[in-house]
């Protein structure tokens, strides 16, 4: 759960940096039903999985942009709101699910044990970017790989025009061989012709 639950996370960040407002808004909703089947430990209804894979082919038909959405991309089409509202009614669910659990009896509850000494904290660097350079920026990486996959093509082209070449020269020499050979033997005959008469 705790992996699809990142997934969906880093697809509502991604959609959220693109302006896919409706896939923002239905990965958010996915998200918050793995953290909650997580963090109450249940597990999925049928129900809620019909609801999640509706999430999905939803997401998909946003993104190929077969369906008419309208100008606001898809935001308010009627589509992305019965994908929410079974999202909704999923989430809800899971809440009565989480409040009907039993408890764990004290004598049968997780003890938690420190680690003899501290474990390190990995730091990793971050920068905060303006949308609008990150989006210049993802559009001067998308043309970058544009002419990445053009530069490559030509490199074969090259290739191959250098392969014929060297094809073109090894016939020329074998031609070149021949006529040389032709030739003297048209001036013996010449020559033996002339010494006849």
């Amino acid at each position: 759960m705790e992996t699809l639950g990142r997934a969906a996370h880093s697809l509502k960040g991604a959609s959220r940096v693109v302006g896919m407002a409706p896939v923002e808004k239905i990965a958010h909703r996915m998200e918050s039903i793995f953290d909650a089947v997580q963090k109450n430990n249940l597990g999925l209804s049928a129900q809620i999985a019909d609801y999640l894979y509706d999430a999905l082919d939803a997401i998909q038909v946003l993104l190929s942009g077969d369906a008419d959405h309208g100008g606001d991309n898809g935001e308010n089409s009627e589509a992305v709101e019965n994908v929410l509202s079974g999202l909704d009614s999923g989430l809800h669910l899971l809440s009565e699910l989480a409040q009907a659990a039993p408890s764990v009896p004290a004598d049968h509850a997780l003890t938690v044990v420190e680690p003899a000494e501290p474990l390190p904290i990995r730091t990793e660097e971050s920068i905060r970017v303006a949308l609008t350079k990150l989006d210049a920026l993802m559009a001067d990486a998308s043309d970058l790989l544009v002419e990445r996959s053009s530069i490559e093509q030509r490199l074969l082209d090259v290739k191959a025009m250098r392969k014929a070449h060297q094809k073109w020269q090894k016939e020329w020499r074998r031609i070149r061989t021949l006529y040389i050979r032709l030739a003297r033997q048209g001036k013996a005959a010449s020559g033996a012709g002339c010494s006849n008469f």
